[in-house]
């Protein structure tokens, strides 16, 4: 077996030394999406589960996404499954929009008129 592993293959525990230290909860405030923060921290924001941003006026739930370093235009830009942020950019690999659910951000743009489709991502950017 592994060195100082038990049998599980999980480190022996050890009894936490000093103060507890807590954690404030989460608000929805938090996971909010903004634009023009850098993209890996909204990567970040999005691995905690429950991140959204809005699209045309609708609410839209961010599940998994990736960073990319090349950004394609204004923080909030939504170029195919590609959303600009402050620096860099995160490709959408699956959403939640509102009232459906989980997909693909190309099922979801198959699913809306063409007069819906969204060019911007976020509440300070217009439909």
């Amino acid at each position: 077996h592994l060195l100082g592993a038990g049998c599980d293959g999980l480190a022996e525990p050890a009894v936490q030394s000093g103060e507890p230290t807590y954690a404030k909860k989460i608000t929805d405030d938090e996971l909010e999406l903004d634009f023009l923060r850098p993209a890996r921290e909204l990567a970040r924001v999005v691995r905690l589960g429950r991140a959204r941003t809005t699209a045309a006026g609708r609410r839209l739930v961010v599940r998994t996404c990736e960073v990319l370093d090349e950004a394609p235009g204004a923080p909030g830009e939504l170029c195919g499954d590609v959303v600009t942020c402050g620096e860099g950019a995160l490709r959408l690999v699956e959403i939640v929009p509102e009232g459906r659910r989980a997909m693909t951000p190309e099922a979801w743009r198959r699913g809306l008129r063409r007069d819906q489709v969204p060019t911007h991502l976020g509440t300070a950017h217009g439909p």
